[in-house]
């Protein structure tokens, strides 16, 4: 990770959260992959991961072409995808999240 913060921190991310939330749909695999490509663009190098030509080079990569990520990439607009990123941000807060990545736990005993 990087010693500084991004240009411009914070930085609106619903581009990268709705293309996880498209990926989730069509490609549930690949979530640990994008996750970590991600988080390597934005964190670590800060390769501009918002811009939208970045964002499909990055799923290109994750998906295996470009006519596939420009698939996963046309779904972000959808309401489908936007209702799943309103009720995955919903369930966040209701677990108690602070900021992202985070997990809850279950402790039983």
């Amino acid at each position: 990770m990087s010693s500084e913060s991004p240009p411009g921190f914070p930085v609106n991310t619903l581009p990268l959260q709705r293309t996880l939330c498209s990926l989730s749909l069509s490609h549930p695999g690949s979530l640990p992959q994008a996750l970590s490509l991600f988080w390597e663009n934005f964190w670590v190098h800060w390769n501009e991961p918002l811009k939208p030509e970045n964002i499909h080079a990055m799923v290109s990569t994750i998906v295996g072409s470009s006519e596939e990520a420009k698939k996963v990439i046309d779904r972000t607009k959808s309401d489908e995808v936007k209702k799943l990123l309103s009720a995955n941000t919903e369930k966040a807060f209701a677990d108690g999240a602070f900021g992202l990545p985070y997990f809850v736990g279950k402790f039983e005993g």
